[in-house]
């Protein structure tokens, strides 16, 4: 497969961390730019730099599963366990889909803590 043959566009976007280091309410919120499926991507914690590059220093990382979405829709990756649903917010019917990291404690605890959102091009999964 040629480089030229991969779709390389995000269909998502990261707007916000909320309630960060709230234990229990901190969350990524994602908008859903196009119809796609989370299988996708990938949400990596970092932190960047003093020349404010993304360091290679990466602590987490949360491989979605495979899941449909619709543009307009929003996805919601809390840090802490619960288990993942799908619902309205309130003040506008809007639907959201929430998914939980499954860690101990807060992880966006730090002005120069950074969400990365990476499209996988290819993705095996191979048990060793």
């Amino acid at each position: 497969m040629q480089m030229k043959d991969l779709e390389t566009t995000l269909r998502l976007s990261v707007t916000q961390i909320a309630d960060k280091d709230s234990e229990g309410k901190e969350r990524l919120v994602i908008e859903v730019l196009e119809d796609c499926n989370l299988f996708d991507y990938m949400v990596l914690d970092t932190t960047y730099d003093n020349d404010n590059s993304v360091s290679n220093l990466l602590r987490h990382c949360y491989l979605f599963p495979n899941h449909e979405v619709k543009k307009g829709e929003a996805v919601l990756l809390y840090s802490t366990k619960g288990k993942n649903y799908k619902g309205q917010f309130c003040n506008s019917k809007r639907t959201y889909h929430a998914f939980y990291w499954g860690l101990d404690k807060s992880i966006w605890n730090n002005e120069k803590d950074k969400a990365l959102l990476l499209k996988i091009a290819n993705r095996i999964e191979t048990s060793v």
